[in-house]
């Protein structure tokens, strides 16, 4: 199926996460001092921004004009290599903040972060590989990622307010 089929899809999901970073910004900002209290708070911020970002110029760049699924693809890998890079550095810093996270938090973090970016991974790679199921895999990426990046900022909102 060609990227042009999937314009409604990615102009839906643009908007869904342009309007989710406003309102995660909104809340960082209002509690900023609270998240700044805490050492992994901020990391968990910024990757709740990440997550949205990273949607957002992908749903951004599937919607140009004739974009090639090299493009696309490219992408897609690249975004998804800097969300992996940046949840594992978190996850790392995590660890060694005393009994800030707790085990069982950072494997259902890691899951997360692995739900949202590996579909995203793996559909650029198919498109650079031309094959016909990569935009279904970025799809489904963007999907999980908006929930994970919502799950992100409810559990950071809720640390803060503990």
């Amino acid at each position: 199926m060609p990227i042009s089929d999937w314009s409604g899809f990615f102009s839906a999901n643009i908007g869904a996460s342009a309007a989710l970073v406003g309102l995660v910004t909104v809340a960082i900002s209002i509690n900023l001092t609270r998240i700044l209290a805490f050492e992994h708070l901020p990391a968990r911020a910024g990757e709740s921004l990440w997550i949205l970002t990273a949607v957002f110029t992908i749903c951004e760049i599937a919607l140009f004009p004739r974009v090639s699924q090299t493009t696309l693809g490219a992408v897609a890998v690249a975004l998804a290599i800097v969300s992996l890079l940046f949840g594992a550095r978190n996850q790392w810093a995590s660890r060694s903040v005393a009994g800030a996270v707790a085990i069982d938090r950072q494997i259902i973090g890691g899951i997360g972060r692995l739900a949202a970016s590996a579909p995203i991974g793996v559909g650029g790679a198919l498109l650079l590989l031309h094959a016909p199921d990569g935009v279904s895999w970025i799809a489904a990426g963007v999907v999980t990622s908006l929930a994970v990046s919502v799950m992100n900022a409810w559990v950071l909102l809720v640390e803060i307010i503990r």
